[in-house]
């Protein structure tokens, strides 16, 4: 069971019942046998917390559609950042949503797994692995980047990509947490 419960549709207020949509609306793109919701009716990962923060809902969801929808990236290469931040937090139902999207980006199951474990994927082209090296070092840094990886991610990437890629660690990270403050260990987190 969720450790923040559904609010009964007549209890929420109009921000309230706006979380859903959009949850669904920034989901769209994650394949469809992802589930959304679990047993209990309450929305998975970090979406059954928002509801109790009313006044952050239209501004939470706009930051992660516009760092969703943000040019400059491919779909492989915005995967690749997710999983590399992921790599460094314990957020299953983040992982298990974000796998089956890396997987449908073009990744294989074997470059996710690495991917999730911390392991620059074997078979990426020089820009991936910049991307995925450059957001791995982001998330476990938690600090200023040294030159020695951000120097070569600008001259393989430019700084606009190195910008975009911080808004994607960023926003998982935030992501994450969200959804382990929302879930028990273990519990309404779906298995592929």
């Amino acid at each position: 069971m969720s450790r923040y419960p559904p609010i009964p549709q007549d209890a929420q207020t109009p921000e309230q019942q706006r979380v859903e949509a959009g949850a669904r609306k920034i989901l769209a793109r994650v394949p469809d046998h992802v589930q959304l919701t679990g047993p209990s009716g309450a929305l998975l990962g970090p979406y059954s917390s928002l509801p109790y923060t009313p006044d952050l809902i239209t501004p939470w969801m706009n930051l992660a559609t516009a760092i969703d929808t943000q040019p400059g990236l491919s779909a492989k290469e915005k995967e690749l950042s997710t999983l590399a931040t992921l790599s460094e937090y314990n957020a299953p139902y983040i992982l298990y949503a974000h796998s089956a999207v890396a997987l449908e980006a073009g990744l294989s199951r074997t470059q996710i797994d690495d991917a999730k474990s911390g392991r620059t994927p074997a078979g990426l082209t020089d820009t991936e692995a910049a991307v995925y090296v450059l957001a791995l070092e982001m998330a476990r840094s938690r600090g200023p980047i040294p030159d020695r990886v951000f120097g070569p991610a600008v001259d393989v990437l430019g700084r606009e990509k190195v910008a975009r890629i911080a808004h994607v660690v960023g926003g998982f990270g935030y992501v994450a947490l969200l959804a382990t403050l929302a879930a028990k260990v273990g519990v309404e987190v779906v298995k592929d």
